[in-house]
């Protein structure tokens, strides 16, 4: 090769942080977070409208319409009251459980990729932030586990009534009612709660 030949132009390296690629991430990852937190609205709303129906069903077997039914009013508030504990339950597990796990996945995620590059804004770091060391999905419970309570309680109430019972079996009742309680908060305070905190200290 003679001196006077072009010498050969270096490979053009691609730059590794390709910020169009970054953000199509960035905004898939945006997409997925807000359809998480639309499901919770939605499990939210479903808990308010099985609890208004449990309401009216309870009111609507008090004011006794009904002449003929095949069992004793109370006895039917009791099986209702229990029934919406349950769905209450499953819809507390869906929205704080399941739903808030895949969520606080994507805002973890989201936030490494801001810690990465400094030109994307902070607000899933910031979140993080302020979520640090509080068990913000107990108190996210706090609506289920009043709804639980309420209706612990109309069961207590409906059982005195059908069975009319004495001074100690009411005592008793009351024991089971509180002890089911403190069940059901100590229950969701662990899973609620206890994740998200050692996700979000192990992050930050």
């Amino acid at each position: 090769m003679s001196k006077d030949s072009p010498k050969p132009s270096p490979l053009k390296k691609e730059p590794k942080n390709d910020r169009s690629h970054i953000y199509k991430l960035y905004s898939e990852l945006t997409t997925h977070k807000d359809h998480f937190s639309l499901m919770q609205n939605k499990y939210r709303r479903l808990s308010s409208t099985w609890l208004l129906a449990a309401f009216v069903g309870i009111g609507y077997l008090l004011t006794r319409y009904e002449v003929a039914l095949p069992i004793n009013p109370y006895l039917a508030i009791i099986i209702l009251s229990l029934c919406t504990i349950s769905g209450v339950t499953l819809l507390w597990h869906l929205d704080i459980v399941l739903y808030q796990k895949l969520w606080l996945a994507v805002v973890v995620e989201m936030a490494s990729i801001e810690k990465k590059y400094k030109w994307l804004p902070r607000v899933n770091l910031n979140i993080l932030i302020t979520r640090e060391e509080k068990k913000l999905r107990f108190f996210q419970s706090f609506f289920y586990l009043g709804a639980n309570f309420i209706f612990l309680f109309i069961v207590g109430l409906a059982a005195l009534f059908y069975f009319k019972t004495s001074i100690l079996s009411i005592s008793i009742i009351v024991c089971i009612i509180l002890l089911a309680e403190t069940f059901t908060i100590y229950y969701m305070m662990k899973r609620g709660g206890e994740l998200e905190v050692i996700t979000t200290k192990s992050f930050l």
